[in-house]
């Protein structure tokens, strides 16, 4: 049984789907982020009722709890089955002290591949193994069907981590173009990822600068020029502050004509 939560909520299993009731499937989806560790009911009533509990909540979470349960009855009815030390004789849920615990199996949770994958990569890039390093991020980053938790309505525990992933989701995708560069593929290929990616975070110089960079390598230097001047210009009036040091450098060598492709590419290198 597999599970994803990079896009909408799934379980990838013949015998059974993802629950459907909205509360007991924000359980789920919080005992997943915490794969294999106790989650602490505090943490789950705050993702219900967030500053409002009812008397009842900690009851009413043993429902869903229960719910929960029932719905994978299958699955642990055949751990139950299992014979001793198959390694299939343990149960999904596990109720531990103030705390619960969803037992996942290795490789079968759709956000903590993309976390593995995304971390090889950064590691083979920093080795200096563009090839490599864009292989693997781009296998982490095709894990992804849409925003994660994308059907759910999140509290604040969900919410924060959904944040957290689609910020590991830009540097991952950051990273794989920054490998991609430095491994030879066409700058024209990555100046429509590096836009969007801007369009999305407007505020973020490490994406500006590469795609400032970008476009230099693709012959397309006034457009580098009006990208910086668009981001100093929000930067200037929102903050008060001019772009970075490094961005600042890489506009003058811009203005002056002044990068050669190896130049570039050790701009890229932040």
């Amino acid at each position: 049984m597999e599970f994803r939560l990079l896009g909408p909520m799934a379980v990838i299993d013949p015998r059974l789907s993802a629950p459907t009731a909205p509360k007991p499937r924000k359980v789920l989806a919080l005992l997943l982020l915490h794969a294999n560790r106790p989650v602490p009911t505090s943490l789950l009533i705050e993702e219900l009722w967030e500053d409002r509990p009812p008397t009842s909540a900690v009851r009413t979470l043993q429902t869903y709890i229960f719910q929960l349960r029932r719905h994978f009855a299958a699955i642990d009815d055949c751990a139950d089955e299992a014979p001793a030390g198959s390694g299939r004789e343990r149960r999904l849920i596990v109720t531990g002290a103030s705390s619960y615990l969803l037992q996942v199996d290795e490789g079968a949770l759709d956000v903590t591949e993309f976390q593995r994958l995304s971390g090889l990569g950064h590691t083979a890039l920093r080795a200096g193994r563009p090839d490599r390093a864009a292989e693997l991020l781009g296998q982490a980053l095709a894990l992804w069907r849409g925003p994660a938790l994308a059907d759910m309505s999140p509290g604040r525990p969900l919410q924060m981590h959904a944040v957290q992933l689609e910020e590991d989701r830009h540097a991952a995708l950051e990273r794989r173009i920054e490998a991609d560069l430095l491994s030879g593929r066409p700058y024209h290929e990555l100046i429509g990822e590096l836009s969007s990616l801007l369009v999305e975070d407007p505020l973020n110089e490490g994406v500006c600068h590469r795609l400032m960079s970008v476009l230099c390598l693709a012959g397309r230097r006034s457009e580098a020029i009006t990208v910086y001047h668009r981001l100093r210009h929000r930067l200037v009036e929102e903050f008060g502050m001019e772009p970075c040091g490094e961005l600042r450098e890489l506009y003058q060598r811009v203005l002056c004509d002044d990068l050669s492709a190896p130049q570039v590419r050790e701009f890229v290198r932040l």
